[in-house]
């Protein structure tokens, strides 16, 4: 399994967009809760992201306190996916009449064969995250 020793410097610029949303333990809370997501190859469960953060990471955090940040935190997720949703459009450059293909798996199932399973089910994201979810959408550009 990978482990996650500190937030990857070259993400800390996307980050710090957020920062004005989360109170500074609450938003330490939110940038390795998000880098983890990318790197746990398990499900999303809070055990397994905190398992995911190296012993020598020197911000980790108690797994309480990452489970109290997803289910209690006082922060607004739709002002989050907002926010995400410019910063990904932004780095795009896309112009006016420009077009995107949107895909949502939540699965992190490897695809195989002529079909795609479980392309309704949300198990991963309501397992992991409870009634705050954080849902990480894959975009993009969609084919000319």
């Amino acid at each position: 399994m990978n482990k996650l020793v500190r937030v990857p410097l070259k993400l800390n610029p996307y980050l710090a967009s957020f920062s004005d949303l989360f109170t500074r333990p609450s938003y330490v809370s939110f940038c390795h809760v998000t880098t983890t997501i990318a790197v746990c190859d398990k499900s999303k469960t809070v055990f397994n992201l905190h398992e995911t953060m190296a012993d020598d990471n020197k911000d980790k955090k108690g797994r309480s306190s990452y489970n109290w940040f997803i289910t209690n935190g006082d922060w607004d997720e739709d002002e989050i996916a907002q926010r995400k949703a410019d910063l990904f459009f932004e780095e795009l450059h896309l112009k006016k009449d420009n077009r995107i293909l949107l895909i949502i798996d939540d699965t992190y199932n490897e695809k195989k064969g002529k079909h795609t399973e479980y392309v309704f089910s949300w198990p991963v994201l309501w397992l992991a995250f409870g009634d705050n979810p954080i849902l990480s959408v894959p975009m993009l550009p969609a084919p000319s």
